[in-house]
């Protein structure tokens, strides 16, 4: 598939003689890495984004080209780069300017605020966006990555979720244990969580009077002032899943920046001998552009759930992550014939498994890497290419 291989390749050199450049972005204050950075190369139309250890790569490109630098905490930067840069690339954001409601009177009305933002998802328009998309899930057991599947996508994608997708490559690998938990639609749960307004579930129109609704500081940006409104649900329901929102909104756009959501309460069907001994939460962080047209797209999400188990009467702490990172929308309409909608059968691990593993098209892509714990198991699964097969490594 030539369109999606270049979500990852689009950016090869002109030059053969180009290489892979490596960036580190910090707080210019504190001296902090930044993470979840968004960084924008203009001659090419795509967006990275900066790891754990705030460290990004940028595939090969021919200079001169410029960097846009960009995250909802910091001003943004840009950087001209006229010749090759030897060595790492040292990037220093300057903190944007924080109003806190608690000692200074901001004359935004948090709930309107959100109404507004609400409205305007609510549109008749209901608009669907073609991405480029890479996906991937970490399965750590006891502090010990398990198991690790990756897709490279085509997504159908709206202001509510994830409406269609198309896998055009795909990984896995897996340690066998004795004793481990995995979910196994996992890319259904970040599908469902990677909108901005839940007309099923969540803080919508319907009933956001049900919530506490609090703004808790501002963030000056160059270009718009962004309100962190906290959402919290006065009367959680005994056993049905709910959730707490936090919404990042424009004051002058009422667009959506960020949204973070807590949900408590998930069920999950686990296999035999086993017994859910703490309850389960998960968490989400989804970013959106929202210089793209009238409506924000989505940038990213994160999701994590954390669990501790008994299983076979021993006890088993078990995290999973996923990253689902999208490129900018297609900027054609394109037919949605092929795209498979997202079910909660859908088994990821299956799925890869009876779809080929691709190894010279996985090579070299370190810059998806977003955290230690990943880096450390991907590498060692490619060293024993064990990828695609169900063998210890």
């Amino acid at each position: 598939m030539k369109y999606v291989c270049m979500f990852f390749c689009c950016l090869l050199a002109k030059s053969a003689i180009a290489e892979r450049l490596h960036g580190k972005i910090t707080d210019k204050q504190s001296g902090e890495v930044i993470a979840d950075a968004s960084i924008y190369i203009r001659e090419t139309n795509r967006y990275l984004i900066s790891n754990a250890t705030g460290e990004f790569v940028l595939p090969p490109i021919e200079s001169p080209f410029t960097l846009e630098i960009s995250h909802l905490n910091y001003r943004t930067e840009k950087i001209h780069l006229a010749s090759p840069v030897p060595g790492q690339l040292a990037i220093v954001l300057q903190p944007a300017d924080i109003l806190l409601a608690e000692i200074t009177i901001i004359p935004v009305d948090a709930k309107k605020l959100l109404l507004s933002a609400f409205k305007r998802a609510r549109r008749p328009q209901k608009k669907t966006y073609f991405h480029n998309a890479f996906f991937r899930q970490l399965t750590a057991t006891n502090g010990e990555a398990s198991q690790v599947i990756e897709f490279v996508y085509d997504l159908l994608w709206t202001n509510r979720k994830v409406e269609g997708w198309k896998v055009g490559q795909s990984r896995y690998a897996e340690l066998p244990q004795k004793i481990g938990i995995g979910l196994q639609n996992a890319s259904f749960l970040t599908f469902s969580l990677s909108g901005y307004y839940f007309p099923k579930w969540g803080i919508q129109l319907s009933n956001i009077n049900h919530y506490h609704i609090h703004l808790s500081r501002l963030i000056v940006q160059d270009k718009q002032t962004v309100a962190v409104i906290h959402c919290r649900l006065k009367n959680p329901p005994a056993k049905q899943m709910y959730a707490n929102s936090i919404y990042y909104i424009g004051v002058a756009n009422s667009k959506v920046y960020r949204l973070e959501n807590e949900l408590h309460q998930a069920s999950f069907h686990l296999s035999t001998g086993s017994s859910l001994a703490q309850a389960s939460f998960i968490r989400s962080e989804a970013t959106f552009r929202v210089d793209h047209g009238e409506m924000p797209v989505l940038e990213r999400i994160r999701m994590s759930l954390e669990f501790d188990l008994t299983v076979q009467e021993q006890p088993v702490r078990s995290r999973i992550t996923t990253l689902l990172y999208v490129d900018p929308p297609a900027p054609a309409e394109r037919s949605s014939e092929g795209f498979l909608r997202s079910y909660k059968s859908t088994q990821d691990h299956s799925l890869a498994r009876h779809s080929p593993y691709n190894e010279a098209f996985w090579k070299g892509q370190e810059g998806l890497r977003q955290h230690p714990l990943e880096d450390q198991f991907i590498k060692m699964i490619e060293s024993r290419k064990a990828f695609g097969t169900m063998i210890n490594p």
